[in-house]
């Protein structure tokens, strides 16, 4: 992915300018699961989102130049949009991918390119070819009933349960990185069925009931 470099160089920026000599220890270690990688361009896109989700209150004042008192503003939730991108790239299917689909992907590209200072040459192909597509509808009966089991997903579960936890400084790592998972595969879901029998079988788990447990102690809304 062409972003993946001029991302990799905006975070090593910023998380050297808040951990100093100790952010690779401090930002990186604790956010990736193989430690074999030794240097930013071992690191994918993935990975490189992880960090900065995680990692995201500690560096929001040097990224907006804001205090953190509104660390949940518009460009962190641009980074769970890039994320479901990110993942919807990973698992293309061309039989799914409608005009309104690609508009939506080509403007949080290009949103996510801005907010990194990407490469100039990035960001003018990107809004040329979002030009393409900016008075193009489709009105397919199946892009209806997909909007509306994404409004579902996104405004509701994930929105409401599993995104809140993501900004919580007192839960456990490995309970928000289930969580990021969770998003991961609700967003390849394709009906409210799939939906109900994953949580059906996840709340009969004993992961699932820990989980569970740890949103109800901690006043979150649950399942």
């Amino acid at each position: 992915m062409l972003l993946r470099k001029p991302f990799a160089d905006f975070l090593s920026k910023h998380m050297k300018a808040v951990f100093d000599n100790e952010w690779w220890n401090n930002c990186v270690v604790p956010n990736i699961k193989e430690p074999f990688k030794k240097k930013m361009d071992d690191l994918d896109f993935y990975d490189l989102l992880r960090i900065l989700i995680n990692q995201w209150k500690e560096l929001y004042t040097s990224i907006t130049g804001k205090c953190n008192d509104n660390a949940n503003d518009d460009n962190f939730k641009l980074l769970f949009d890039v994320l479901k991108l990110r993942n919807m790239i990973s698992h293309a299917n061309e039989n799914r991918l409608f005009i309104n689909d690609v508009y939506r992907q080509l403007s949080i590209l290009l949103d996510f390119s801005n907010f990194i200072n990407a490469y100039e040459y990035i960001i003018v192909n990107l809004k040329n070819d979002l030009n393409k597509f900016t008075k193009e509808k489709d009105t397919n009966d199946e892009r209806k009933r997909e909007k509306l089991l994404e409004l579902i997903i996104l405004e509701l579960i994930i929105s409401e349960v599993l995104f809140p936890s993501m900004t919580r400084n007192d839960l456990p790592v490995d309970y928000k990185d289930s969580n990021l998972r969770t998003m991961i595969i609700l967003q390849n879901m394709k009906t409210a069925d799939e939906i109900y029998d994953f949580y059906s079988g996840s709340l009969q788990s004993t992961k699932g009931q820990r989980s569970y447990n740890i949103g109800k102690e901690h006043n979150l809304t649950t399942f």
